[in-house]
C-alpha cells in the first residue's frame, strides 16, 4: 500500500508518503510563499529523495478542509491532475479530523479554525481508548455558539481545544470554560503523519472518492463562496 498524501487547508503545507503500509516521510512546512509555488517542487523533491515515481503509488490522499479556500482549491486540483494522469484512486479526508488526532489523551475535543467574519469552522469529538469519533458534521459557528455547545451535558467534562481559532479566542475560551484545556500552537494544524495514517485506514476500508466528485469541504453558504 503506497499513498501520497497532501493537506493545504491551513497556512501549513503538509505532505506525507506512506510506503508499503508504513509512514516513510512527512513534511510540514509553514507556507511563507504561495502554496501553488511550492507544492509540486516539494513533492518532486520527496520523490527524488526516496527514488520513487508517481506511478509507484496506489492512491493519492488529500485534506478536504474546511479551511483556506485558495489552499483547498490548490490541493484538490493537484490531486485531480495526478489521479487523472496516473489513473489512481483518491482518498478525501476532513482536515479538522486530522487536527483532532493531535490530541494524545482521551477526553472531549473541540477543533476550531478561523473562518473569518467572526466565525469558526468547528469540529467536536470524543476520544476513548485511543479511538476518536466525531460527534456531528463540521459546523460554522460563532465563538459563543461553540462555548454553548461545550457547556452542554455532552461536553461537561474537560475539553481539549486546538486549532488556529485559538489565536483569536484563546483567552475568551479559557475564561468562559473552567474545564477547558488549551493546547499549544504546535498542535493547531494538520500533520502529514496523521494524514498518512488516516489514509491508510480509509484505503483498507476502500473509502475512495471518484475524481468527478472530489471537491473541497466548503461550509459557508453558497452566496459567500468563490464562484468558478
Amino acid at each position: 500500500m503506497n499513498i501520497l498524501c497532501i493537506d493545504t487547508s491551513t497556512e501549513y503545507l503538509s505532505i506525507g508518503i506512506l510506503f508499503r503500509g508504513q509512514v516513510l516521510s512527512t513534511v510540514d512546512i509553514h507556507a511563507k510563499l504561495r502554496t501553488s509555488d511550492i507544492i509540486i517542487p516539494t513533492i518532486h523533491k520527496l520523490l527524488k529523495k526516496y527514488k520513487l515515481k508517481l506511478v509507484d503509488f496506489d492512491a493519492f490522499s488529500v485534506g478536504l478542509g474546511p479551511g483556506s479556500f485558495t489552499g483547498l482549491r490548490i490541493a484538490t486540483a493537484t490531486i485531480k491532475a495526478l489521479s487523472f494522469c496516473m489513473n489512481k484512486k483518491i482518498i478525501g479526508i476532513c482536515s479538522l479530523d486530522l487536527i483532532a488526532y493531535n490530541v494524545r489523551e482521551d477526553g472531549n475535543i473541540c477543533v476550531i479554525i478561523d473562518a473569518k467574519r467572526n466565525l469558526l469552522y468547528s469540529g467536536f469529538y470524543k476520544k476513548k481508548n485511543g479511538l476518536i469519533t466525531r460527534q456531528w458534521f463540521i459546523k460554522l459557528l460563532s465563538v459563543d455558539s461553540v462555548l454553548n455547545i461545550c457547556r452542554d451535558k455532552i461536553f461537561c467534562a474537560p475539553t481539549y481545544f486546538l486549532g488556529n481559532g485559538l489565536g483569536i479566542y484563546r483567552d475568551k475560551i479559557r475564561n468562559s470554560l473552567k474545564n477547558s484545556i488549551i493546547l499549544d500552537e504546535a498542535f493547531w494544524y494538520p500533520r502529514a503523519k496523521n494524514l498518512c495514517l488516516a489514509a491508510k485506514q480509509m484505503y483498507r476500508d476502500k473509502k475512495f472518492i471518484s475524481i468527478d466528485k472530489l471537491k473541497p469541504l466548503y461550509i459557508y453558504p453558497k452566496h459567500c463562496q468563490v464562484r468558478k
